[in-house]
């Protein structure tokens, strides 16, 4: 590829927090409409098992940007920013998270806007005075200065912020003989008993749907919007979220104590190819926020991709045979906890192997069923393997990664 070629291409990548799988239409969701969703799945390869690495945002960004695995000790790449303006490829984030403004002032992204909100104690009167809509306007405004393209990397709160849909938002979503949703709209962070009212923990389904339903409205005024960009022809889209949302699963209301059950590392992973490569496919290969700093380092041509086998791989389809091996799992990790995911298991395992969790896949897909007393002798063997996977990613290990074998299943 010349450079012109490499300098010419665009990418835009939209990551919006605490968005769960399991309320958008192309993940099964028959409930709520998702229409941008679904267009978007439509022309674009949807990623059925992308996992997130780590419940803490500042890590899953070292990932996204660095190109390592929550659980390395440290990142010998350089960043994604750093190795994008090497070649000669304009770098712009457009954010409402203070954290991930910090991060790219850091790791060496040219243009920078943050969005500065005052405390917001109520829902918005009409959809354009909610934060979301600001922060799509700035994007708006960020793409009109990208004369020649470049990446435009836009990140959301999302449902980590203020839910100040406009109340008629969640309100649509109560059948006649359900109680009216909640006005809250600061988010749910709490631990909940079993014998919790049903009608509350609805109220606040209610309330998630309805962010929902407006950030899918604001993606679609995005989008065509940027469509109108001469430089947008030619530009890769990613549409992804860090993390997930409980919302009553496994008794947490919100992140609470970040237990990695599907609620919370289960994310939506779309990727559009200009040219249309993979349309309407989907990948049931496993993979983790790190791939995503391989992706956009082979879209742009910016030099060669990470050598360590632990690294972050491309998912470009034309890059695929550059995989040592498949991905038949998926590393998680927390401050007292460990997920390793195979496509027919899911354990959940504390540091001090107090405690441990074992769910079928994909049959199980809340994690309902916890089969580890019937099954100890799986227990043994997934967490010795959980242990070799983190002692791998650790160190950024150049060697091949730990054989599941049977333990894998079919990928």
């Amino acid at each position: 590829m010349s450079c012109l070629e490499k300098t010419t291409r665009s990418a835009v990548v939209v990551v919006v927090d605490r968005l769960g799988t399991g309320f958008l239409g192309p993940y099964g969701n028959t409930w709520l409409e998702t229409p941008f969703w679904n267009e978007m799945a439509d022309q674009s390869v949807l990623f059925e098992q992308a996992i997130t690495d780590s419940p803490d945002l500042d890590r899953i960004y070292r990932s996204y940007w660095q190109g390592v695995h929550a659980a390395a000790v440290e990142s010998t790449c350089e960043s994604l920013a750093l190795r994008l303006q090497s070649a000669g490829v304009a770098t712009h984030l457009v954010t409402d998270e203070q954290l991930v403004a910090d991060r790219a002032s850091t790791t060496g992204f040219q243009k920078r806007k943050m969005l500065d909100h005052s405390m917001v104690t109520r829902s918005a009167s009409k959809v354009e005075e909610s934060q979301l809509v600001q922060l799509v306007m700035t994007s708006l405004e960020t793409a009109r200065s990208m004369e020649t393209g470049g990446l435009l990397w836009v990140h959301s709160r999302g449902m980590d912020g203020p839910w100040d849909a406009p109340i008629w938002m969640r309100n649509q979503f109560a059948e006649e003989d359900d109680p009216e949703p909640p006005g809250f709209v600061e988010p749910p962070d709490r631990v909940v008993s079993p014998d919790i009212d049903p009608d509350e923990l609805l109220g606040v389904v209610h309330a998630y749907a309805g962010q929902v339903a407006l950030l899918d409205e604001c993606m679609n005024a995005l989008f065509e919007e940027l469509a109108i960009h001469p430089w947008f022809k030619d530009t890769l889209i990613v549409l992804t979220s860090p993390r997930g949302f409980p919302l009553g699963e496994h008794g947490r209301l919100g992140p609470c104590d970040s237990a990695l059950f599907e609620e919370l590392i289960h994310v939506p992973y779309l990727m559009r190819l200009p040219d249309g490569a993979g349309v309407a496919n989907r990948v049931h290969k496993f993979i983790q926020p790190a791939d995503l700093y391989s992706t956009l380092l082979d879209w742009f041509n910016a030099g060669d991709l990470p050598s360590t086998t632990a690294a972050g791989r491309s998912l470009l389809p034309a890059r695929q045979d550059r995989w040592p091996t498949s991905r038949d799992w998926a590393f998680a990790l927390t401050g007292n906890q460990r997920v390793l995911r195979t496509s027919i298991w899911s354990a959940r395992i504390s540091d001090d192997n107090s405690t441990a969790e074992l769910f079928v896949k994909p049959d199980d897909r809340w994690e309902v069923n916890d089969v580890a007393l019937r099954c100890p002798e799986v227990v043994e063997v997934v967490d010795d393997l959980a242990q070799d996977c983190q002692k791998w990613l650790s160190n950024n290990d150049h060697s091949l990664p730990p054989s599941l074998g049977e333990l894998a299943g079919p990928v």
